[in-house]
């Protein structure tokens, strides 16, 4: 990810993401999550948005889940969600 981002661009800011679903702790759980791997990976540092080289907002449009796999008994022993989110990343200073 280092490589694919402009030199300028040291830091991001991560909003809370807008919700479009009717799960109302999606947005603070994902935010939380996205933070925390700008984090891990130590690329950019996380700032306020008012200083932040840039900003990275996102929407959550929509989620989904259903069966993934089933045991022995047809009985559902996992699901898959799938979360449908648009990201916009903006540089604050071009």
């Amino acid at each position: 990810m280092a490589g694919s981002i402009p030199p300028h661009i040291k830091s991001i800011a991560i909003p809370l993401m807008d919700n479009q679903t009717s799960d109302f702790s999606i947005s603070e759980n994902l935010t939380d999550e996205v933070i925390g791997k700008f984090n891990e990976s130590g690329v950019l540092s996380i700032k306020d948005e008012k200083i932040a080289h840039s900003i990275l907002s996102g929407t959550i449009k929509k989620i989904t889940d259903g069966p993934y796999t089933y045991n022995k008994q047809e009985s559902v022993s996992e699901y898959r969600f799938k979360v449908d989110v648009y990201f916009e990343w903006y540089d604050n200073r071009n």
